[in-house]
């Protein structure tokens, strides 16, 4: 070691041995190689804390933390503690995750739903041709095993050997899950088990359509799709009419026109929204 390094390391120690308490902190900088520029913000430091006191030195590590993060992170461990804080919370735990998926708009997926998405060991999906394009266009690969109403139990008994080992997505095509798509018994399964169940927000046809129908949102009811049997569509529609409040329903495009007629011809005052 020559006499200039030998004089950089002495002088930053004796310069900090004045602050008292930080003495031992600063003696760990007998370790590192320090050159003039950092040894001009340690004395800025050291000035800061004759006005202002230790904490402005703490503020100054972070600041000018970009300069030396290896250095900083010697010093006082303050980068260290933050990234190691930041990769545990990251860190996704095993459980079911139930996640939206766009409507139409692949740009309603956060960022936090497609780090989820990475991390998943297995989709629970209602049509993995469908939701395979999806995680093409994300650049993630898979693996999706389809769920529907014939099969639920059969998937539940299928991964069980899983469900406490690993994370577990559940997707729809579009939307929501749930919300008149299968998975409600695989819910109840985790439920039942004590598995962790993490719920993802993201885009609902249900709640959207309410937010842009212009009615009445302090009290709704949701009705999900209208039966096929026309007798038994007459009927819920009477139940809905005697409760007086905002109701949804899930009609599909072809016998869209033939229910709104069922619905005026129930009400003729009653108010629609497409």
């Amino acid at each position: 070691m020559d006499n200039s390094s030998a004089f950089t390391k002495l002088f930053v120690i004796k310069l900090f041995s004045s602050l008292g308490k930080t003495t031992s902190i600063w003696l760990t900088i007998l370790g590192l190689e320090i050159d003039s520029l950092l040894i001009v913000f340690l004395l800025f430091f050291w000035i800061s804390s004759c006005f202002f006191g230790l904490r402005i030195i703490c503020c100054s590590f972070e600041l000018f933390s970009f300069i030396n993060i290896s250095f900083w992170s010697k010093v006082c461990g303050v980068q260290d503690i933050k990234m190691k804080k930041a990769n545990a919370d990251n860190k996704l735990e095993n459980g079911l995750y139930i996640i939206c998926t766009p409507i139409g708009n692949l740009e309603d997926l956060s960022k936090r739903v497609i780090s989820i998405l990475n991390d998943l060991d297995l989709i629970i999906c209602e049509n993995p041709k469908h939701s395979v394009k999806l995680l093409n266009k994300l650049g993630i690969k898979k693996k999706l095993i389809s769920l529907h109403d014939h099969n639920e139990d059969f998937i539940i008994k299928k991964i069980s050997a899983r469900q406490h080992n690993a994370k577990i997505g559940l997707i729809s095509d579009a939307g929501a899950p749930l919300i008149s798509d299968p998975g409600y018994n695989l819910v109840n399964n985790f439920i039942k088990k004590k598995i962790k169940i993490t719920a993802i927000p993201g885009p609902s046809s249900l709640i959207t359509s309410l937010q842009v129908s212009g009615m009445p949102l302090n009290s709704f009811v949701f009705y999900g799709f209208i039966p096929k049997n026309l007798k038994k569509t007459k009927e819920l529609l009477r139940e809905f009419l005697d409760f007086n409040k905002t109701g949804v329903f899930f009609v599909s495009g072809k016998n869209l026109t033939s229910f709104v007629k069922i619905i005026k011809e129930s009400d003729p005052n009653i108010e629609i929204a497409l």
